[in-house]
This record gives C-alpha cells, structure tokens and sequence, in this order.
C-alpha cells in the first residue's frame, strides 16, 4: 500500500502525517476543516510504501531552523531518515546495498520528474516561496 506523507507547521508545532488521501489532508488543513492556523504544509511524498511512512512519521523529529527550510533541505532530511529506515529495517540489505530509494519522496520521483510542494494560506509555491506569516 503507498500514501502520502507531508509535514504541517500548526500553531507553533512541526507536524509529520500520512494520508491516504492528500485532497482530504488538504480540506482538513488549508480549507479551514480543522479550525487550526496553518502556516506552511510541504508534500514530501506521495507514493511511499506504508511501512516506511509510518516509520518516518513515528520518528519525526524537528530540527533546528526548520521553519526557513527550503525544498532543498526537506529533500536533505527526508534523505537522511530514509537513509537510516533502510538502515534499521534491513531493506538496504535486502536490495544489495544499492542505495537505491523507493517510492516517491520530496520532490524525486523514479523518472526524475520533481513533485515538493510549500504549500501555506497564501497559496502553492516550491522551495518555500509558498511560506506563511511566521507564528
């Protein structure tokens, strides 16, 4: 099974989710459904196998600096910790240490097509131009 997996700055808080099903992510957080101030929503991915993004969600952890990130320093981060999923779940192992990634993950997609998106209130944008008021 593949989903989503996308990050939400919520009030003052960094939130990592998966989704089934991005439109509804979407209506929940940027349509008002949830009632809750969202200033910056970043797609990292949409076609991650489960396991991995629940991985990655249980082991989310912000960063220093992360509200002046780019597309290029998600890309970074999401990089490392798929890194360290392989790692820990021995699928590195499994491919034969080809470094290789699975799914599609912030921006790079197989056939190199380019999928990241910062996403806040004031509408769509990559490498953070989409970014919200602070706060």
């Amino acid at each position: 099974m593949k989903v989503g997996l996308y990050v939400c700055r919520v009030r003052e808080e960094w939130k990592m989710v998966l989704s089934l099903d991005v439109r509804v992510d979407v209506a929940w957080w940027l349509e008002g459904v949830s009632g809750q101030r969202v200033s910056r929503w970043l797609m990292l991915g949409r076609e991650l196998p489960l396991s991995q993004a629940t991985w990655m969600v249980e082991n989310f952890e912000v960063e220093r600096g992360m509200d002046q990130w780019g597309e290029e320093h998600w890309q970074v981060y999401i990089q490392r910790k798929l890194e360290k999923y392989e790692r820990a779940s021995g699928e590195l192992e499994a491919r034969g240490g080809d470094g290789g990634q699975s799914g599609d993950y912030c921006g790079k997609r197989r056939g190199g097509g380019r999928d990241a998106r910062v996403v806040s209130r004031r509408g769509v944008g990559s490498s953070g131009a989409g970014r919200g008021p602070a706060g």
